[in-house]
């Protein structure tokens, strides 16, 4: 079975990819944390987050690799005389590889329960259930059966066993830890397991391997001087899933441009955020983010270190997000 050859490569690596099961990643994970562990949810001084992530990569192989997703937190039972709170959160995914237009489309459901251990520790567990859709486009490809020996006849019968969707149903679990230093700052230590039910994957009518279950650990800490405008905030990223894995560390760094007022809520602080953060044999990312009162925008770039660039013609991967949360 045959693909005609500027489909094999892209195609080729797309299967391979989702047999082994290697997940989409986000440079800005942080933005969304609900996405690599549902423990966050719900986890952020405010009532209600939103956030919105578009990245695009790739863009010398083939069609562009694109990635939308969104997602939308609530914390209920949340008082200022305790910290014991439940977090509810829905969040969208999908994402398009490719020539063949492969496409995951995802909807989940989040639920975090956060508790005050003391004045300075709390832990939050959270679950998560949802509905994964796959989908290929047969239109993008073409086969060896659709040519005659001469030329290739468009629109002519491939005979090829090819289911262009399925869906399953996944299931997620997360821990977080958060340890308040005062005024100073915190420390946020998370676990994630997603695809507890190891769903199935299933393109040519008979089963692939099983979805491995992916583990995240990541944490971030955030670091303040009294009487400096400047704070900083190290963070890290390891996932593991199958063959694949994912380490990403680095650091950012806020300027405070205008505090928020003491006695009205009106201004919550403009700030400037820039900083880098490193993948593992793969990419240096260049961030930078504005902070304005409840809305903060983050623009990053991969640059591409890997053998890759070959094929890339050096081109990265570009990511903007989009995050508005309401305090009070």
């Amino acid at each position: 079975m045959r693909l005609k050859k500027h489909v094999i490569v892209v195609f080729s690596v797309v299967l391979i990819a989702n047999a082994q099961g290697q997940d989409v990643h986000f440079s800005q994970y942080y933005a969304s944390p609900i996405f690599m562990n549902p423990g966050t949810t719900g986890s952020f001084e405010g009532k209600m987050r939103a956030a919105i992530n578009y990245r695009n990569q790739w863009l010398t192989v083939g069609k562009p690799y694109s990635t939308y997703s969104a997602s939308y937190e609530i914390a209920l039972l949340k008082k200022k005389q305790s910290t014991n709170y439940l977090g509810i959160g829905l969040n969208f995914l999908q994402d398009k590889a490719g020539l063949a237009a492969f496409k995951r489309t995802e909807i989940n459901l989040a639920l975090a329960y956060n508790v005050q251990l003391n004045e300075a520790n709390n832990v939050a567990l959270g679950v998560q259930g949802g509905y994964h859709l796959r989908s290929v486009d047969q239109s993008e490809l073409t086969w060896d059966s659709q040519y005659n020996g001469s030329q290739y006849i468009e629109g002519s019968e491939s005979y090829e066993d090819i289911k262009p969707t399925f869906g399953n149903v996944d299931v997620a679990a997360g821990l977080l830890w958060r340890y308040v230093l005062g005024k100073q700052g915190d420390i946020n230590v998370g676990f994630g397991a997603a695809h507890l039910t190891r769903p199935k994957q299933q393109f040519a009518g008979t089963s692939l391997d099983k979805l491995p279950m992916k583990f995240t650990i990541h944490g971030e800490g955030r670091f303040t001087k009294r009487m400096s405008d400047l704070a900083y905030y190290p963070n890290f990223l390891v996932a593991l899933q199958g063959p694949n894995r994912e380490i990403n560390a680095g650091i950012m760094f806020r300027y405070m441009m205008k505090e928020s007022s003491k006695y009205t809520s009106f201004v919550r602080g403009n700030s400037v955020h820039f900083g880098a953060n490193y993948r593992l044999g793969d990419a240096v990312i260049i961030i930078l983010a504005l902070e304005l009162a409840d809305w903060k925008i983050g623009l990053s770039y991969d640059i591409t270190v890997s053998k890759f660039t070959t094929a890339t013609s050096s081109v990265g991967g570009f990511e903007i997000t989009l995050v508005y949360m309401k305090v009070d």
